[in-house]
């Protein structure tokens, strides 16, 4: 066992953990083979610059960056796809031999749909202009930066003067929260990668509450929120019960508690988003002790089932738990899929109101519940940090001083229930698509960075800010030739809209 890592018991012999080989290539040569519609950052970046977590050139940490040029691809566009659209990689290669500009924010972000400001307007009983102003955004000018890694110039928007109920407001707040905790979570996890051989996860869990439950929302808001949340509390008390064993221990969770459909906002359904660190602190001890992330679903049902009973809520025969996993590594699947996962959970109703909106028409009919509507607008989605996640910013200052021990609980069935969920990791569902909503490749980036940083939002190199220049400059930059480009997330491509 490695010199400072304490057994717990009788602690088997460490099982080497091997996990599937990444489809991240390492070469030119190997990128040159992926799809040509894959944006993934990983493709990019991730063998480009220094990925390991070490407390001195961690990317990941609040500290020292390095800048290394990524690995660039070369390979043209495939035959019958526009000239005028560019992979993320195209566009790093055009970078690097000419000034660009490129559009870093989903359009409907900035200036929401038609439907989402009537349907403001109308709630709040406001006239048009207010509407419009407390809903969108405004393009202040554009940032010139200068990349050091492209050697050329790339300006992208600085947006300012967002309204109360702009979505691109609500879209900032929850990424700078889940880029502070996923930079958090990474840079613990690299420094006891060495300490814990099998595998530091974040367990993503799901407890909904039944339809009914859900719709005394439109009754009683307050008195709604107040169940659910007793309701977590019970579970959390369950969970402690059964993986501590002295009060010097915590686990490591966060809890959302979401009250309305991602699909139809307008529509009811109260569920809680929990993601657990497979990782208890010993406080006196100061020491990790990992335990296995697998957990047993039909258990998890069963005890969910009879937390809700106890608070006098009826359930079906079935409650809806679901359990997922994602690895805390430096791959970039695993950074994006933390990434979104965070920020998924954090994200206001706002941004699905607004999305809503992009397929919906605005009837007055939506407003039959206008109180529950002004209510769940008012909702402050708030990540709760329970245990050691309350300060992890304490317990990553003493990184030199840290212990970890590992539970003789890693199980081949673990072991093929993780490389299952990798599956779905890499590949497209419902449930990732929907964590993908309003992506931009520009965003994981900032994974790499302090707030104060100031990075090239094409390749991630180190940059330099020169300015802000109006927008009345960037139309003649664009009459001048230089090439302006937007992301279109169908496609998957940055198109051109020089035209």
């Amino acid at each position: 066992m490695d010199d400072g890592v304490e057994a717990r018991g009788n602690l088997a012999p460490s099982i080497p953990r091997e996990p599937p080989q990444s489809p991240v290539p390492h070469t030119n040569s190997e990128l040159g083979l992926l799809p040509d519609n894959d944006w993934d950052l990983s493709v990019v970046l991730g063998y480009g610059v220094s990925i390991n977590c070490d407390r001195e050139t961690s990317l990941c940490s609040g500290g020292r960056h390095g800048h290394v040029a990524p690995l660039i691809s070369t390979t043209p566009s495939p035959e019958g796809v526009d000239v005028d659209t560019l992979t993320q990689r195209e566009l790093i290669d055009l970078h690097k031999d000419e000034n660009v500009i490129i559009q870093t924010h989903n359009d409907i972000l900035v200036n929401p749909p038609k439907g989402f400001v009537e349907f403001i307007q109308k709630l709040f009983d406001l006239d048009e202009l207010n509407a419009k102003f407390i809903t969108s955004a405004v393009i202040e000018g554009y940032y010139k930066v200068f990349c050091e890694e492209g050697r050329h110039i790339v300006y992208y928007p600085k947006i300012s003067n967002m309204g109360k109920f702009n979505p691109y407001r609500k879209h900032k707040t929850a990424k700078r929260s889940s880029i502070r905790i996923v930079k958090a979570l990474l840079e613990l996890a690299g420094y006891l990668q060495n300490k814990v051989k099998k595998g530091i996860y974040l367990i993503v869990l799901e407890l909904t509450f039944p339809k009914d439950f859900s719709y005394k929302l439109f009754d009683d808001f307050d008195g709604t929120i107040k169940k659910a949340k007793a309701c977590f509390k019970d579970f959390y008390d369950w969970f402690k019960s059964l993986k501590l064993r002295s009060r010097d221990e915590e686990l490591g969770l966060t809890a959302n508690l979401h009250l309305w459909s991602s699909k139809n906002p307008f529509e009811p359904h109260v569920h809680f988003h929990i993601n657990i660190v497979n990782l208890i602190w010993n406080k006196a001890e100061k020491k990790f002790i990992r335990f296995s992330p697998k957990l047993d679903v039909d258990e998890l049902k069963r005890v969910w089932k009879d937390i809700l009973h106890k608070h006098g809520i009826e359930t079906p025969e079935n409650v809806d738990v679901h359990v997922r996993f994602i690895e805390i590594c430096n791959e970039w699947e695993n950074k994006n899929d933390l990434f979104r996962r965070f920020r998924y959970c954090g994200r206001s109703v706002i941004l699905d109101f607004c999305r809503y909106f992009e397929d919906h028409e605005f009837d007055d009919s939506l407003l039959s519940n206008k109180e529950y509507l002004i209510n769940l607008l008012s909702y402050v989605n708030r990540r709760l940090n329970y245990g050691w996640l309350r300060y992890i910013s304490r317990i990553l200052k003493l990184l030199d001083e840290i212990r970890a021990e590992e539970m003789d609980d890693f199980t081949k069935e673990e072991e093929e229930l993780i490389l299952k969920d990798l599956v779905r990791l890499h590949g497209f569902d419902d449930e990732s698509e929907e964590l993908k909503q309003f992506d931009t490749p520009s965003e994981f980036l900032e994974l790499f960075y302090n707030a104060k940083d100031w990075y090239c939002p094409i390749c991630g190199g180190k940059a330099k800010l020169l300015g802000v220049v109006t927008a009345d400059t960037i139309d003649r930059l664009k009459d001048k030739g230089i090439k302006y480009y937007k992301w279109d997330q169908i496609r998957h491509r940055w198109v051109c809209y020089n035209e």
